[in-house]
């Protein structure tokens, strides 16, 4: 999602259940932690496991 305002400042979070816990400031190292945490949900073992993807 995009600031109402293109100045302000940007940060995001990304959590996950197998501990890992990183957070950015400023767009590039946001869009960088959005793919970072997209390419962990592809190879994290607790998120793969098959008790989680019956789940879903």
């Amino acid at each position: 999602m995009a600031p109402s305002n293109w100045r302000a400042p940007v940060s995001a979070t990304s959590h996950c259940d197998c501990g890992r816990h990183l957070t950015a400031h400023g767009r590039t190292d946001v869009m960088a932690l959005v793919a970072s945490h997209v390419e962990h949900r592809a190879v994290c073992p607790l998120h793969n496991a098959p008790e989680r993807r019956a789940a879903a």
